[in-house]
């Protein structure tokens, strides 16, 4: 008997995100690929330490690259994120987002 394992059927979790845009726009962003995963972790802001424009530009830019991972293939810029969520949502966002990753790594141990 062969078993076959097809990625392509495998079911994917996702986080479901309503953007507070005039057309409420729904994504279901999916798991980060491994660099994006790795630039998570070192992307997060540490305590301490003003941001500078760039950082602030880099950061909507990265968000934007999570967002853009999702089930509808919808693409996802920063300056759009720019125009729909300030700062504080945008950290609401990368908080909501690492909880969701996490949950998925404690939950398959």
């Amino acid at each position: 008997m062969s078993n076959v394992l097809d990625f392509n059927k495998v079911k994917k979790n996702f986080l479901r995100v309503i953007l507070p845009d005039e057309q409420r726009t729904e994504i279901k962003v999916l798991t980060p690929t491994k660099s994006l995963l790795t630039e998570l972790t070192t992307m997060l802001p540490e305590g301490g330490e003003t941001p500078t424009e760039d950082d602030i530009n880099a950061l909507y830019d990265f968000c934007a690259r999570l967002m853009s991972r999702n089930r509808e293939g919808r693409a996802v810029t920063g300056e759009q994120l720019a125009d729909c969520l300030d700062f504080e949502d945008l950290m609401t966002f990368l908080d909501t987002y690492t909880d969701f990753v996490t949950g998925l790594t404690d939950s398959k141990n």
